[in-house]
């Protein structure tokens, strides 16, 4: 098993689901020269094909929604996916998340106007906001973009502090994380 995976680090990880005969083995390679030797979690491939399945899924269902109704249905969905995922090295595939919504919304507004162009199409359902040229919206509401949400690193803290005799640096490390999060719950802070 070493010999093919070469100068990569191997790990092992076993997950066991409930039903103990649903029983999965993971390995997941790390190039020691792709990331110098740090592991960097990525949302799951079947996390992804999840989360375009209920897009998918509510897409079809809104065959004849208007564009407001479509926007509030997809917004907890694309926002919450994206919050739970912020913490891992997702960048790439929330662009990547982005232009496969894109392209479903097109395939629906297509559906709904076969006897239209192309043009006219995105004329009608996407508009300028900001910097941004095509954003799917309404004088009401915007839709998330996964590539919104803000990507957040965890900071560790010190392991050679002790909490009952370095007392200053945890009450600092209560304070900086007290600023972050509020400064992540701001709904100023994610751009449209």
């Amino acid at each position: 098993m070493l010999g093919i995976v070469g100068k990569a680090l191997c790990f092992v990880m076993f997950i066991l689901p409930n039903n103990t005969k649903q029983r999965a083995l993971i390995f997941i390679l790390l190039s020691k020269s792709g990331y110098k030797g740090k592991l960097l979690p990525k949302p799951s491939k079947d996390s992804q094909k999840e989360v375009i399945k209920k897009i998918r899924d509510v897409l079809h269902k809104a065959k004849a929604w208007d564009q407001d109704r479509l926007i509030q249905t997809l917004n907890p969905i694309i926002r919450g996916w994206a919050e739970y995922h912020n913490h891992a090295v997702s960048s790439a595939i929330f662009n990547k998340l982005d232009e496969i919504v894109y392209n479903m919304l097109i395939s629906w507004a297509k559906r709904r106007h076969s006897n239209k162009g192309f043009t006219w199409i995105t004329t009608k359902y996407w508009h300028k906001s900001g910097k941004r040229k095509y954003v799917f919206c309404t004088e009401l509401h915007t839709l998330e973009r996964f590539s919104n949400a803000k990507i957040v690193r965890q900071r560790l803290a010190s392991l050679n502090k002790n909490p009952f005799i370095d007392k200053e640096y945890f009450e600092q490390w209560k304070f900086m994380e007290y600023h972050r999060k509020k400064r992540i719950t701001n709904p100023n802070s994610v751009l449209n």
